[in-house]
């Protein structure tokens, strides 16, 4: 059979499995399925159960309410699996393989410069890539379409869309901890920690993660929210509200509370340099930021000295020369300052720049 041929039955083969699927969709890293009862279970990875696992309410990613359960595995389970590998395999596998196909086509088309055997096998690559898509995700719609035209749903079960099947689910298994979980989840860059109770060390600062701690019930805590260099706190979420660095709340219940930060502005380089034209020279120059690029003959004999400094893009930077003893300016010369007369120079910062700085004796 050929590559072509196998890869044309793998993808209707995968498709033709597709309706059977239990509703798991994904939500903030968790994928999620209905219990028989309405209630929603959260999970992490593509095994639904058969480990802690966190059962509310709400389908909507709300966590407050929560429990966390050790589910045990039961038969539809595997219909729970089974989409959860079929979203990952289309939402997130396939568009990337398609997109390194896609560019390893196109530099192989580039680069063979003519080479009618060389441009023979990207066309055979981009046009595989291209068909595969189109096989793979025409045949995720026609199925779903032929289920829904023939009524599929009124006598097999499957309910709200095509890969939605009517599967009981129940509860059964034991409960982690019956105290309320507070999980707290940062999105930026900064850290969440709790002040107060001082035994529940609380610290989360990983971007796009979730920490979760136990907490006794009507236990009182306080969270404070810290932005990394250069960032700033946007607000909270969830369980606490508003903008200040500080949150209070009462675990009466599981609760999520969510802390946003904003990311700090990119930083953009100067390059300087600063030039004697001849020994014994010394000088400096300073941008009233804090920032100063030092130059002296004497410490290292050297007829230049060169600095970075860092700016935020937009920023408006007044470079000033201040020369030293038996020392006199010369000129500015570079894209960031281009003159010739003044020891001042102003100039607002859009991308990388250089500027040079020119000494001479007096």
């Amino acid at each position: 059979m050929s590559t072509k041929a196998t890869i044309i039955l793998l993808a209707t083969l995968l498709l033709g499995l597709s309706p059977l699927a239990i509703n798991a969709q994904d939500f903030e890293g968790l994928n999620y399925y209905q219990l028989e009862d309405g209630r929603y279970v959260y999970y992490e990875g593509l095994v639904p159960c058969g480990k802690e696992v966190f059962i509310g309410s709400d389908a909507l990613g709300d966590y407050n309410g929560i429990s966390t359960v050790h589910l045990a595995c039961q038969f539809c389970h595997l219909f729970a699996m089974l989409s959860a590998i079929i979203s990952f395999l289309l939402v997130e596998l396939v568009p990337i393989l398609a997109v390194i196909l896609l560019v390893a086509g196109g530099i192989m088309y580039y680069l063979a410069l003519g080479n009618p055997e060389k441009l023979s096998r990207a066309n055979k690559m981009l046009k595989s890539t291209i068909i595969g898509l189109v096989i793979v995700y025409g045949a995720w719609m026609i199925v779903g379409a032929f289920l829904t035209i023939i009524g599929v749903a009124d006598w097999t079960g499957l309910q709200d869309g095509w890969y939605t099947v009517s599967c009981p689910i129940k509860e059964v298994g034991y409960t982690v901890d019956a105290r309320p979980r507070l999980l707290v989840e940062v999105k930026g860059r900064g850290t969440v920690a709790s002040v107060t109770p001082s035994d529940l060390d609380i610290k989360c600062g990983l971007e796009g993660t979730v920490c979760a701690k136990f907490v006794d019930e009507g236990t009182a805590v306080k969270l404070e929210a810290t932005a990394d260099s250069g960032g700033s706190f946007k607000g909270w979420r969830g369980a606490c509200k508003g903008s200040g660095d500080t949150c209070e709340i009462t675990m009466d219940e599981s609760k999520l509370v969510t802390a946003e930060f904003s990311k700090p502005p990119q930083k953009i380089k100067l390059h300087l340099t600063i030039h004697a034209l001849n020994s014994g020279l010394e000088g400096e120059v300073t941008d009233g930021q804090g920032n100063t690029c030092r130059y002296s003959y004497d410490e290292g004999q050297a007829l230049s000295k060169s600095c970075t400094m860092l700016y935020v893009a937009g920023a408006e930077v007044t470079l000033t020369v201040k020369p030293g003893a038996n020392t006199q300016f010369a000129g500015w010369f570079g894209d960031a300052c281009d003159m010739t007369g003044d020891e001042n120079c102003t100039f607002v910062v859009t991308k990388d720049m250089a500027s040079r700085v020119l000494l001479q004796s007096k």
